[in-house]
């Protein structure tokens, strides 16, 4: 059994038991209690199933989250998770299974296992309620065989001639009792079409991040000066969500950030179709660096410290402020 699964709950130890349950039936799992962390992560890779909880904590929820992966593309099966099931209404064709919680934890393995459709696994049954009653196949197996045996050894019963032939039962065979599966939402696809942008006349639009509060500040200065409409960030993750909603000329990107560095920054604008001329700067950097970001088409880089001169003449040979 092979799938990559992103899981996204507010409570860590809620996250460590499914990460736990996951692991075991055998799948590879990504977790983070973070919104747009989850939103980068998911449009950075790929993952067979995502499974999110409604009440997220940080800048938006559940609901929001999943609005915003399809309206980007992200096309993995989603699996919700929220008291009584408690989602928005325009939001729940959005999901394609809805888990009430409290749940047990073995509801949410076996969905995930129906929405990749895979192969009956040993872990998996053996998640199943042992009071939901019948036999396993095995157990069915064996009693079969048993009855089998004792038959042989039994003397075969006297005929009774006016007695009629045995008639084969017409009643359907009890079925094993099963947990109750998770409700089954039908979600089209509806592949993302870029909305309508007017033609932008006006000064130039640049975002930049900064690990550091002075140079941020020192950088921000600069820009507005020169005339730009600047947005400061001080990580990558306040970057990758600007762009989600907004248009800029040009995005600066440091390279050493805390929570999503450069190198995943550059990566996931680029994933997810933000085309935008991207310059890098760092304070520390190494030929194996620069030719790992060299594929995802940056202009320039510019180390740090800069003076003004250096800095706004590396902005003016990629967009005219």
């Amino acid at each position: 059994m092979a799938g990559k699964i992103l899981v996204v709950h507010r409570n860590e130890l809620i996250l460590d038991v499914i990460q736990e349950m996951l692991h075991d039936a055998g799948y590879a799992v990504s977790m983070t209690c973070d919104p747009q962390r989850a939103l980068s992560k998911a449009m950075a890779h790929s993952y067979e199933v995502i499974i999110v909880d409604r009440h997220l904590e940080g800048e938006f929820d559940g609901v929001r989250l999943v609005e915003l992966l399809r309206k980007y593309g992200v096309q993995s099966p989603v699996i919700g998770t929220a008291p009584n099931a408690d989602w928005a209404e325009q939001s729940i064709d959005l999901v394609d299974r809805l888990i009430p919680a409290p749940f047990d934890y073995s509801e949410l393995v076996k969905a995930v296992a129906d929405l990749l459709e895979d192969e009956p696994n040993p872990i998996l049954d053996s998640l199943s309620d042992p009071d939901a009653g019948g036999l396993t196949d095995f157990e069915s197996h064996e009693a079969d065989h048993l009855t089998t045996e004792l038959s042989d050894l039994s003397p075969p019963s006297p005929s009774v001639p006016d007695a009629p032939p045995p008639q084969s039962p017409t009643t359907d065979t009890p079925k094993k009792e099963s947990l109750p599966m998770p409700i089954a939402t039908s979600r089209p696809i509806r592949p993302w079409q870029p909305p309508h942008i007017e033609k932008y006349e006006g000064p130039a639009r640049i975002i930049f991040s900064e690990a550091s509060d002075g140079t941020r500040a020192t950088f921000e200065g600069w820009l507005k000066d020169a005339g730009a409409e600047v947005t400061a960030c001080k990580s990558g993750d306040n970057i990758v969500e600007a762009t989600m909603l907004n248009t800029y000329d040009l995005i600066i990107i440091d390279l050493w950030t805390s929570g999503m560095d450069g190198f995943e920054t550059l990566e996931t604008l680029r994933m997810s179709g933000v085309d935008t001329p991207v310059i890098i700067t760092a304070g520390y950097i190494t030929k194996e660096m620069v030719s790992e970001l060299l594929p995802h088409r940056i202009k320039k880089i510019v180390l740090k410290p800069s003076n003004h001169d250096v800095f706004m003449e590396s902005i003016q040979e990629t967009v005219t402020v």
